[in-house]
């Protein structure tokens, strides 16, 4: 079976997305360095992130400070 050129399909080719999100790259950390709420925003990320893995570990005094 042969395989439609990437004009014709519904989605672009994975190798075309990654290539296109690379090219983006620059141009987002410009954004994320120059807003303060990018900073906010990946503080909680990164807060609820370690609350998930400790809870994933199953840490008892994690769990009891949570209820």
């Amino acid at each position: 079976m042969s395989r439609l050129p990437e004009f014709m399909a519904t989605h672009p080719l994975s190798t075309s997305r990654v290539k296109y999100l690379e090219e983006l790259l620059p141009q987002a950390y410009d954004v994320l360095a120059a807003s303060p709420d990018c900073s906010r925003i990946r503080d909680q990320a990164t807060a609820f992130r370690d609350l998930a893995r400790i809870r994933a570990i199953g840490n008892p005094t994690d769990r009891e400070e949570v209820r």
